[in-house]
């Protein structure tokens, strides 16, 4: 991993690119580094189809779901949104503008209002 691969990879995470900071970059990379074994063993284990849940297990999810997406995630698709809402009973899917994979990050306000939202509705059932 360089840094200009950690840069193009960053850049896929982010609809606005200006937030990919030369200091952004480099956090990312140490914490890549640093997290190099366990990341090898998810996307290994991803390969050969453990480590992520069947649409009867996902339509076996009891909890009231809130579904936040960015609307332009270029590494994961918004039609997934989609599919994980039609999946989950009861669940509410929200795209958020302007936002790539992180929405947490590119919007946090519009994250922890719909966050917060949802639990004073949601959080006692």
């Amino acid at each position: 991993m360089t840094f200009e691969e950690t840069r193009e990879f960053i850049k896929i995470l982010f609809h606005n690119k200006s937030l990919v900071t030369d200091r952004v970059v480099e956090d990312n990379l140490i914490l890549r580094l640093r997290s190099a074994y366990p990341i090898g063993k998810i996307q290994e284990a991803s390969a050969n189809g453990r480590g992520s849940l069947t649409e009867e297990e996902v339509r076996g999810v009891k909890a009231r779901t809130l579904i936040v997406w960015g609307k332009y995630d270029e590494l994961m698709d918004p039609a997934g949104a989609d599919q994980l809402a039609n999946t989950i009973p009861g669940s509410q899917k929200v795209l958020i503008d302007d936002s790539g994979h992180l929405p947490q990050l590119e919007k946090p306000a519009e994250f922890n209002r719909l966050v917060i939202d949802f639990l004073k509705i949601h959080g006692n059932e």
